[in-house]
């Protein structure tokens, strides 16, 4: 019998391919097979046309659409990051998605700056958040 993947997928099992690929440093989401639109977050059936959703592997390129520097958090998990930077980020594939910006000056972030997903280790697990492309940090 093969070992498992030992990840908490909590109730979503939905997510589970999207992890999976996360702690491969791959960019997975959801696409619907009947009317081909992108998905996320992850779920049982497309919100469009309730289809079939299958994930394809993306770019993991985007632009920010919005942002917020962090200052300060009520989260105790998120206390030692501040300053950071919460962002929208739209796909290239269309899907917008709520994450953090890896950067080490907040204040060099703009509206509409391209970026793309990188991964990171934060308290054992890997998880996906975005850079600005062709920035020095």
């Amino acid at each position: 019998m093969a070992e498992e993947t030992k990840i908490d997928y909590g109730i979503f099992q939905e997510a589970k391919e999207f992890w999976e690929g996360v702690e491969r440093s791959e960019f997975f989401i959801q696409r619907c097979q009947d009317c081909g639109q992108y998905i996320f977050y992850p779920r049982a059936h497309c919100p469009h046309d309730m289809g079939s959703l299958n994930y394809e592997r993306v770019s993991g390129n985007g632009r920010i659409l919005t942002y917020s520097i962090v200052i300060r958090t009520g989260d105790p998990q998120f206390t030692n990051l501040t300053p950071f930077v919460a962002a929208v980020v739209k796909l290239e594939e269309g899907p917008t998605l709520y994450t953090r910006i890896d950067v080490e000056d907040p204040y060099s972030i703009t509206f509409n700056q391209e970026v793309e997903v990188v991964f990171k280790e934060q308290e054992g697990r890997k998880i996906p958040l975005f850079k600005p492309v062709n920035h020095v940090s």
